[in-house]
């Protein structure tokens, strides 16, 4: 006997054929037809495709791709115990009721304390704490489970280039630096490049900031450039909006905290890269006159003849980038500012 009607309107099948649809494509699937836009708005399967709803595993195997215990039995026995110890002072951290200045504090120690005994069985070229199997992170420097970065929502896609994610269960560390050492060389271009990267958000990602940041529930989201933290509790899980609220938080607190003499090492790798290649150009202006500020100091540098021939000293061609960068800063710290107003509305 022959099925009448439109397959495609039969709820179960187009249920089923929807779900190996992307994230993008699920969206544009409900204005296909209105009984899709009704069996998709309806369907617990579909809204949490579309991240509106959390996964309530507390596996977090789908997350990471190795546990911190099997990383554990993976690290040599010089470093087994200072990792374990420094994974136990971590779940306080992520699992205590209230995230009190001590338990960050212990947290950092022992963090700092794990990857100075890395750095010193390297240089004594004795043997390695950690097995060739097992990485340190590019971004942290630390050894932990790797994150499964397309288990954050799709809006914020290219947030790994940035951010180091760890953590355990519904419960997630989101490190723009290293934990511990809140002026590492690599902090301040993170700074400006993570504030970029908020800024250029598609200007449709408002419409999804009431989405799950994370496709298992989050409900404690915490965020940190070395030293102290930003901590985001949800019972019903984290949202794209209070996850992005956090991140401008600590960004243009410590983008604020910013000095003078921190944007030395800008200037250095500016000056030989030429153009700056940690700089995502995002103003023209600002962008013109940190390129010229950037050739002045590298002729300054090369050849001392330029200084008298162009009446300027060193001195006033090292302010004058420390200027333009500082204007930079400004300019980013005010944006941010704005869009989290924004958020908050």
């Amino acid at each position: 006997m022959a099925l009448t009607g439109d397959p495609f309107l039969i709820p179960e099948l187009l249920e089923n054929m929807l779900c190996y649809l992307s994230y993008y494509d699920l969206q544009q699937a409900q204005l296909v037809h209105s009984c899709w836009h009704s069996l998709i708005k309806s369907s617990p399967l579909l809204q949490r495709q579309l991240w509106k709803l959390p996964e309530r595993s507390q596996n977090f195997q789908n997350d990471v791709g190795n546990s911190w215990n099997a990383i554990a039995n993976m690290i040599c026995p010089g470093g087994r115990s200072l990792f374990l110890k420094k994974y136990h002072t971590m779940k306080r951290v992520l699992h205590d009721d209230i995230v009190s200045q001590e338990i960050w504090t212990s947290y950092e120690d022992e963090e700092c304390e794990f990857r100075r005994n890395l750095r010193e069985h390297h240089e004594a070229k004795c043997g390695c704490v950690v097995e060739t199997a097992i990485q340190c992170c590019n971004k942290c420097g630390s050894v932990h489970p790797v994150f499964c970065y397309p288990n954050i929502h799709p809006i914020l896609e290219g947030l790994d280039r940035f951010v180091c994610v760890t953590g355990e269960q519904s419960a997630l560390i989101a490190c723009i630096c290293v934990i511990g050492e809140a002026n590492c060389p690599f902090l301040i271009t993170r700074l400006f490049n993570l504030a970029m990267y908020l800024i250029r958000l598609p200007k449709h990602w408002q419409t999804c900031k009431n989405d799950m940041f994370a496709r298992q529930i989050c409900s404690r989201f915490i965020v940190t450039s070395g030293r102290g933290c930003h901590v985001l509790e949800s019972k019903a899980g984290v949202t794209v909006g209070g996850a992005v609220v956090a991140f401008i938080s600590e960004t243009c607190d410590n983008l604020r905290a910013l000095r003078e003499w921190d944007f030395d090492l800008l200037i250095d790798d500016a000056m030989w890269s030429g153009t700056g290649t940690w700089l995502e150009v995002i103003d023209e202006r600002l962008a013109a006159m940190f390129k010229d500020q950037v050739r002045k100091v590298r002729e300054e540098r090369c050849d001392d003849y330029h200084i008298a021939s162009r009446g300027e000293t060193a001195e006033e061609a090292y302010l004058g980038q420390q200027y333009a960068l500082g204007v930079l800063r400004d300019y980013l710290v005010e944006k941010l500012m704005s869009l989290k107003e924004s958020i908050c509305i």
